[in-house]
């Protein structure tokens, strides 16, 4: 019997640890078993026969909410075209509905909860020839009925061998997902991590070999799909020192998923000494207000939230991402807003505005309707209404969602998008929702937009609608066109009217020439060859200090020395012109 598991993910560059979990465990029981991963954006018809081409006696399809609504469609063309395959379900949008899923699909077995075990029962079966009922975490469709045994007890992790065969991560450019423990300590009502209530381990050895194994794969990014990852602080340390004495000068990044509260000392102490680049934290703050957080049984302190935040922050070697979930019970925009603005001003690295999607499984995904929610019907069940946010204020938090991504988290607008925000006293979120309305009402919210475009709307908005006083917008104007030259060396400001744009200044590039000068002056420029140093060096000239742009009149020069280095973001150091001693 051939075997072939399949599933849509969301980006080519994903991958679906699912699969791979799946066909090492049934391996590991001597079951062979293929695994072809598509994308949500390619074809179905071209998927679809892709599939049949193998000609395979079951398929098996990972369900999420990303890829639902297509794999319905699938998977039903399958069971048009192919009614002899037989098909088996299974992921987080079966386990809450088998009998819902598999009518709508045609398909016949959907596996329940985890699925190596129910897998392997149902492997065996049909190999047997046996009719595979009653067997635990396996739904079974006959015609218009489905019948289902619950899932058995937990797997010990220790059984799970390792899910990736060697030519999966030969692949270029994919994430590879990997985990060291499964379940989650919380219950969040939004979320379904925390249903089986408490956390299993994979073995402390195993993950130190396995991880030696990703890593001597050349892998780029490992991202750790842990819920909790920082939830036992003792092997959690065990494992981030591993990774820094081991791993810590190597190329590959670890992307982590910490719980702020509850990390301790040493986990701070080991990730502030990280080499940059070689871990990243993503952290859930969702919502502050305090009625919202007793409805979805979370514990937030405020100050320690802030502390270990700023503390992960302050060095600026482990980049930040923090979450924020709008559309949740007892909060409208007011208390949203405040919960924006305390996690704007702690300058993550990256913020994520989600709106609220009532899961299936979960406590809102079954209470949303009696609580007085209206969601989408298909996936990824988004809320439209609540009771305390109309659909037109979800609508604008949407477009708010998109200024916050292109704006915020792209990296271009660091001196520039802050000081519209925060200065003089501004609220981040009203600001925000101020330049979200002028986005939707000129109609750009129509169409995405390029770099260039995205400063030009930016000056646009803040000359027109979002500041007032000149002085604010002299301020502004001359910090855009810092970000702008930063963030593109062949751009000339001066093509958009903003003023000067950099120039290569004659005195400076012979200055440059001259190493023991360089050594002195400008020691970040010394392992750069006297060529490369007038090469990649320029002057722009401000009228406001970049660093203390409020505190320091406008309108007095000030020069910068940008310069591009081998790799990474274009630099800039303030540069006291007196320091030249060449004539210009």
């Amino acid at each position: 019997m051939k075997t072939l598991l399949t599933t849509l993910n969301a980006k080519y560059i994903h991958t679906a640890l699912a699969l791979h979990t799946l066909r090492a465990y049934a391996a590991k029981h001597g079951f062979t078993v293929a695994i072809r991963e598509f994308t949500i954006n390619q074809a179905l018809d071209w998927i679809l026969g892709q599939i049949v081409r193998e000609e395979p006696d079951l398929v098996g399809f990972s369900c999420n909410i990303w890829n639902i609504e297509a794999t319905r469609i699938l998977v039903r063309r399958l069971k048009t075209v192919c009614p002899h395959i037989q098909v088996v379900l299974g992921g987080p949008e079966v386990t809450p509905d088998p009998e819902g899923i598999l009518l709508a699909t045609w398909a016949d077995f959907a596996v329940l909860g985890e699925g190596e075990e129910p897998l392997r029962l149902l492997l065996m079966a049909l190999h047997r020839g046996d009719e595979p009922c009653g067997l635990p975490g396996l739904a079974v469709r006959r015609g218009a009925v489905v019948s289902w045994i619950p899932p058995g007890p937990p797997l010990d992790l220790a059984e799970l061998p390792f899910p990736y065969e060697p030519a999966a991560l030969q692949e270029p450019g994919r994430i590879i997902y990997y985990e060291t423990s499964r379940g989650c300590p919380f219950s969040c009502a939004y979320c379904l991590s925390g249903q089986e209530g408490g956390v299993r381990y994979l073995p402390l050895d195993r993950v130190f070999a396995e991880l030696d194994l990703l890593v001597a794969a050349g892998i780029r990014q490992v991202k750790l799909v842990d819920r909790t990852f920082n939830v036992e602080p003792r092997r959690t340390t065990a494992i981030l020192r591993y990774i820094l004495e081991r791993h810590g000068t190597g190329q590959t990044n670890f992307h982590l998923e910490l719980v702020a509260e509850i990390l301790s000392e040493e986990t701070i102490e080991i990730l502030n000494q990280a080499p940059p680049g070689l871990f990243r934290a993503e952290i859930g703050i969702q919502s502050l207000n305090p009625p919202t957080l007793r409805a979805i049984h979370r514990r937030v302190d405020p100050v320690v939230l802030a502390d270990r935040v700023q503390r992960l922050l302050a060095p600026g070697n482990v980049p930040v991402h923090l979450d924020l979930i709008a559309g949740l019970p007892e909060e409208g925009m007011a208390e949203f807003a405040q919960t924006f603005d305390w996690t704007y001003r702690l300058h993550p690295d990256e913020l994520q505005l989600g709106i609220l999607k009532l899961l299936k499984g979960s406590e809102l995904g079954r209470k949303g309707r009696v609580l007085g929610y209206l969601a989408t019907e298909e996936a990824p069940y988004e809320v439209l209404i609540t009771p305390w946010l109309s659909f037109n204020e979800l609508r604008q938090l949407k477009t708010m969602a998109v200024l916050v991504e292109d704006y915020q988290n792209s990296g271009h607008f660091r001196h520039a998008l802050p000081y519209l925000l925060e200065a003089r006293g501004r609220s981040p979120f009203w600001t925000l929702m101020k330049f979200t309305t002028f986005w939707e009402e000129r109609g750009y919210d129509a169409v995405a937009h390029g770099l260039r475009e995205l400063f030009r709307i930016l000056l646009e908005a803040a000359e027109e609608s979002l500041l007032t006083d000149p002085g604010d917008k002299l301020i502004f104007k001359e910090l855009l066109r810092l970000d702008r030259a930063l963030a593109d060396w062949g751009y000339d400001p001066a093509v958009d009217g903003w003023g000067k744009p950099p120039e290569s200044a004659e005195a400076l590039r012979e200055q440059l020439a001259d190493t023991a000068w360089v050594n002195t002056h400008l020691p970040d420029l010394a392992a750069l060859a006297p060529n490369d140093r007038r090469r990649r060096v320029r002057l722009l000239r401000l009228r406001v200090d970049p660093e203390s742009p409020d505190k320091a009149p406008a309108g007095e020069e000030r020069v910068l020395l940008l310069y591009r280095p081998v790799a990474g973001r274009i630099k800039y150091i303030k540069f006291d012109t007196s320091l030249l001693t060449k004539g210009s």
